[in-house]
């Protein structure tokens, strides 16, 4: 849905309208796109909204316990149809530019006014009096919703309402061009008088929507590390149990209820007989009675097969019908058939689990991980894992990609491609582009996530396989509707995988959470990776310092760059806080300027409060951001330049922008912005063994060991053995 706005172009004085309608109802017409008839309960459109097929279904029950398409609505359903298609069809000046999901919002919110109508007891909108339209204002302000029922709604979803308000009225009472109107119910007078009105009352009663919350470092690193571990390390295993699973039914297929097909069987008994005697064919019932012989040797069928109780009533019934053939026993006859043909079927036996079992060799324990899922039990398990497997691919590609769930779910099996420096992703963007086909945009990615995609693909082969579609994010569940997950679906699924790995909840508190929240799931990675996620093992295995680097260039230049913005200006205090408040210890340039204004202050006995206020007054006035490299923090502020190293000399000056991609663990390390936490005393007892062994080598060449005496002394200090040997 588009940014809620007030429509200013509506005209709302109502001085301009006829004291009443004078004037026929235009004929109704067909919306663009739909593919099938006017009339039928659900229009079908060649078209999609978002990856998913474009529908919009009329089967909804309304406040009288009639449904939509009844005839006692007749009415009601007109208007719904015919407001549908004045939007679609652009029919009226300025009318707004709605996609087919907004639409189905819009028809929603005049089925919803036409039940609060009827529970005034009014037959029509146009009998609503102006107090009872002032109720219906307010009561905009409640969510009807029975997920959210009874909440607040938002100021954007009151406006919308209002919107809707409005183009009914401006719709049902004033002509259009060709003097005919195009609804035949709405508002019998100008329900609101300005749009300053409509704007000032929708802020009353609607609330703030706030931005989505950000997920907790505390398990936001836990949670990707479980996704990566289940793509890179699970799932080799996982597909093996999937194929033998898959086999294994092909192999021994679930025998059928036999009850369903004696049902087909009875149906087409009981018809054959009305035909034939239609036809008058009496050779089945040669004394006006069946021949149970003649019967049972038409249909291949044991004799005593037809003296069975299920039987045994079409014979009898039958029977009585020849006996007295009147209107009524006939009907009555015919509306047994019907029953019988429209009982539900019966579900499949169950597949034998225990051969199952026996054969896939459970239980099962595969690869070690820190989030390992073994053993596995049951057939059941497999299943589950799967599902489990889909969700970790899902996340994996929902934090490098920050894009919409329905994007995501959007790609296709062929979304890779590969170009001369990498990777790239083919994803549709339906909201600021087109929102019913989408437009395909190409994003470089990092390997992790074509490895993610690599699993869905194989993964979701027998449900495309069984529905010929090429859409990459379908479920299993999808064999029998050809369909990918839909936001209630894929939040439960995130939830359970959550829950199943341990990183549901901090604090002892489950975190609710929800597909629009790993939009922002990259930013949180990407600033707090060092200082949180480092020492994790998926990711610092499977993932590398590169991926992150390289995934921060185009989510930066996208929908992220604010947001990363604000994640490290939070970041950026946290760290300079923990140094003030904390006693952290902390080494480089940066270091040294940060512990001499911050000892100086405490030598002044100033308050804790306004050490803090100094040092969000500090990171805000200067800029300050911490930047992470994989050896240490890059303090840059708008004064950085002056004494960056990475900057030519004769370059250097205040407010330069910090460079990219030339950053250099020697050069860092002698500058006057570079910081170093604890967390990285890993890199540099690497680079101290690294640069040693050059250095003790004879065989490297002079130059080589020299430069690595020096960097070996460089990285002693910021590992700080010097301590450790003391």
């Amino acid at each position: 849905m588009a940014r809620a706005r007030v429509r200013r172009n509506t005209t709302f004085d109502g001085s301009y309208l006829p004291a009443e309608r004078k004037g026929d109802v235009r004929a109704e017409e067909r919306p663009i796109g739909l593919d099938g008839e006017l009339m039928s309960d659900t229009w079908s459109f060649n078209a999609t909204i978002g990856p998913r097929d474009a529908f919009q279904p009329w089967t909804r029950r309304m406040a009288n316990g009639k449904m939509l398409t009844d005839p006692a609505n007749a009415s009601h359903w007109e208007l719904c149809r015919r407001f549908f298609t004045a939007v679609r069809n652009r029919q009226f000046e300025n009318a707004p530019h709605a996609s087919l999901s907004t639409l189905n919002g819009m028809v929603g919110v005049i089925c919803n006014l036409i039940d609060q109508a009827i529970s005034f007891g009014k037959m029509s909108l146009s009998e609503l009096s102006a107090d009872e339209w002032e109720i219906i204002k307010k009561r905009s302000g409640i969510s009807f919703n029975p997920w959210d029922l009874g909440r607040k709604n938002t100021y954007g979803r009151v406006l919308f309402i209002y919107n809707v308000i409005v183009d009914l009225t401006r719709l049902y009472l004033h002509q259009a061009e060709d003097s005919l109107y195009i609804l035949n119910d709405g508002p019998s007078f100008p329900v609101f008088t300005s749009p300053r009105e409509v704007e000032k009352l929708a802020r009353l009663l609607g609330r703030a929507k706030g931005k989505t919350p950000d997920i907790p470092e505390a398990i936001a690193f836990p949670l990707l590390n479980a996704a990566i571990e289940y793509v890179v390390i699970f799932s080799d295993d996982v597909f093996r149990l999937q194929d033998t699973r898959i086999r294994l039914l092909e192999q021994f297929p679930t025998p059928r209820d036999k009850s369903f097909d004696s049902r087909q069987r009875r149906v087409a008994i009981a018809r054959g007989l009305l035909e034939s005697y239609d036809n008058g064919d009496y050779s089945l019932f040669p004394k006006l009675k069946i021949s149970t012989t003649a019967l049972s040797r038409a249909y291949g069928l044991d004799p005593k097969t037809l003296y069975h109780k299920l039987y045994r009533p079409i014979v009898q019934d039958f029977d009585g019908f020849l006996a007295n053939p009147t209107v009524e026993a006939r009907l009555l006859l015919e509306s047994g058939i019907d029953k019988l043909a429209r009982q539900k079927q019966h579900r499949q036996k169950k597949p034998n689990h225990r051969l199952h079992r026996k054969l896939i060799g459970l239980p099962f324990s595969g690869a070690a991980g820190r989030h390992s899922p073994w053993p596995v039990r049951t057939v059941k398990d497999i299943q589950d894992m799967e599902k489990d497997l889909w969700t970790a691919a899902y996340i994996v590609v929902a934090n490098f990609m920050a894009d919409r769930s329905s994007e995501i779910l959007g790609l296709n099996t062929e979304c890779v491609v590969r170009r001369l420096d990498g990777y790239y992703l083919r994803i549709p963007i339906y909201k600021e582009g087109n929102p019913e086909g989408g437009t395909i945009e190409e994003r470089p990615c990092p390997e992790i996530v074509v490895k993610a995609i690599e699993v869905v693909r194989r993964l979701g082969h027998p449900s495309r396989t069984a529905h010929n579609k090429d859409l990459l994010f379908m479920l299993e569940r999808s064999r029998k509707r050809g369909k990918i997950a839909d936001p209630i679906t894929l939040n439960k699924a995130i939830r359970r995988f959550a829950k199943v790995v341990g990183a549901h909840s901090i604090n002892g508190k489950v975190w609710r959470f929800n597909s629009h929240q790993f939009r922002r799931l990259f930013v949180t990675i990407w600033t707090s990776y060092y200082e949180f996620g480092g020492n994790i093992e998926a990711l610092r295995k499977y993932l590398g310092h590169g991926d992150i680097r390289t995934t921060v260039r185009y989510a930066t230049g996208l929908t992220q760059g604010n947001a990363l913005s604000e994640k490290a200006r939070e970041m950026t205090l946290k760290i300079i806080n923990s140094i003030a408040f904390e006693g952290r210890e902390v080494q480089g340039g940066a270091a040294v300027r940060y512990t001499k204004v911050l000892s100086r202050l405490r030598i002044r006995l100033v308050p804790e409060t306004r050490i803090a206020d100094w040092v969000t007054h500090h990171v805000d006035k200067l800029k300050t951001v911490l930047n992470p490299m994989p050896w240490g923090y890059c303090v840059w502020s708008r004064i950085a330049g002056k004494r960056a190293k990475c900057i030519a000399e004769d370059q250097r000056k205040v407010g330069k922008d910090r460079p990219n991609h030339k950053e250099i663990c020697s050069n860092c390390a002698g500058c006057a912005n570079f910081l170093k936490t604890d967390v990285f005393d890993g890199f540099w007892a690497a680079a101290y063994d690294r640069h040693d062994r050059i250095a003790n080598n004879p065989a490297a060449p002079d130059t080589l060991r020299s430069a690595a005496k020096i960097g070996r002394q460089i990285a002693r200090t910021y590992a700080r053995l010097e301590e450790q040997d003391a």
